[in-house]
């Protein structure tokens, strides 16, 4: 996506190219955002947190002030980012004291127009990424902005792009659709993981062994369709297997769940895939 910086965003990446942050939670989030800012040249001027060791933590290990109350939030930050827990978004702005600072927050699923109220400059910065604190950020992490005003993106723009290769607009549904899918690709597939590895325990096994595969399916995830890459019994049309499979599952009924449902699922598309075959011999 193209844009065009206006005057004043360009005159600040000219002449200050340090944005003054102040950063409103000192969670996963938050505690990466920091990092990464303070690596691009940023300056986080204070934290807040409702559990002030962690806001201590934090504001120590970047060399910030600490506020014991939103009320002290003083004037001067060229942003202030809400990190904070979705359902807190709105309670933790109204607590914040009236200027006109942009008031973005980092959540995938919440509108912006939830920080209208409380500043005539609001916005999104979300981190499309699962963030921890206490590990290392190892890729690009991909950032989808949006902001009331032309000149709020840029802002944005130029912070998120500072920090990562790969910044793009998106507006309240489409995040919120991106968010969904990540569900899926993230939290669900690692709850997979969790289920596969209880199952190991249970029966004597060694998750381990199951792990180059992980990292495998994962690295094959390039930009192809992930149909390309998908295997298994239930892909190839071997009923049988699958049926032995929830034979060994049937004193499981969760796990025989999960798996039935997917397996039709998988079987349904190669069945599908085989009456294209039938039509057209040559694909």
């Amino acid at each position: 996506m193209e844009v065009h910086l206006s005057c004043k965003v360009i005159v600040l990446m000219q002449t200050n190219p340090k944005l003054k942050i102040a950063l409103i939670g000192a969670g996963n989030t938050a505690t990466v955002l920091c990092k990464e800012f303070l690596k691009a040249g940023h300056c986080i001027t204070t934290v807040w947190s409702r559990t002030s060791v962690h806001s201590e933590i934090l504001a120590k290990a970047c060399g910030a002030k600490v506020l014991s109350s939103l009320h002290q939030l003083q004037a001067g930050n060229d942003l202030v980012i809400l990190a904070v827990p979705d359902d807190a978004i709105a309670e933790t702005a109204e607590a914040l004291p009236g200027y006109q600072s942009l008031l973005v927050h980092t959540a995938g699923s919440v509108s912006r127009n939830v920080l209208a109220p409380y500043s005539n400059s609001y916005g999104v910065l979300y981190p499309l990424q699962s963030l921890r604190k206490e590990l290392p950020v190892y890729t690009s992490i991909p950032f989808l902005i949006d902001a009331n005003t032309n000149q709020s993106f840029q802002l944005l723009q130029y912070l998120a792009g500072s920090i990562s290769s790969r910044v793009v607009q998106a507006n309240d549904q489409q995040r919120l659709q991106l968010h969904l899918s990540a569900v899926f690709v993230s939290n669900f597939s690692n709850h997979l993981y969790q289920l596969a590895a209880e199952w190991c325990q249970k029966n004597g096994l060694s998750f381990d062994m199951l792990i180059p595969l992980i990292q495998e399916v994962a690295l094959r995830q390039n930009g192809a369709a992930p149909a390309t890459w998908q295997t298994g019994p239930a892909a190839r049309g071997d009923r049988e297997t699958v049926e032995r499979h929830l034979q060994i599952l049937k004193d499981d009924p969760f796990m025989e769940q999960v798996y039935r449902l997917m397996s039709t699922d998988l079987l349904a598309r190669n069945s599908k895939k085989d009456d294209l075959r039938t039509h057209n011999p040559d694909s």
